[in-house]
């Protein structure tokens, strides 16, 4: 039988700041075991705010939706985020940052359902 598992980036973001962006959503016919999140603060200057929610597929971003919101991170620091969000077909992440240098990466497995 082959191997329906694919370890990988699952998406890379450096959104533009105020506005909440998507990092990555999972595909049709997969689900999805998301395993680390990193927010990178590349300012050396700045300390950030960052945003983070997961959204059921079909569903718009609420207040429930939201893991973090407004977490701080200091002037070139990252964050590295041990988390387990499981997510089907459609459903999303997506990110906020209060300045245009952070940087989000998530990583995880995608497995054919």
């Amino acid at each position: 039988m082959p191997n329906t598992k694919a370890y990988k980036i699952l998406g890379q973001a450096l959104p533009a700041a105020g506005a909440l962006s998507s990092l990555y959503e999972a595909p049709v016919g997969k689900q999805v075991v998301c395993s680390t999140l990193v927010v990178c603060n590349q300012n050396n200057g700045q300390p950030a705010a960052f945003r983070i929610a997961v959204i059921p597929a079909g569903q718009s971003v609420s207040r429930a939706s939201y893991l973090f919101y407004d977490e701080l991170i200091d002037i070139n620091k990252s964050r590295l985020i041990t988390i387990g969000i499981t997510l089907q077909p459609g459903d999303a992440i997506k990110v906020f940052a209060s300045i245009p240098d952070l940087s989000f990466n998530v990583f995880g497995s995608e497995f054919a359902v």
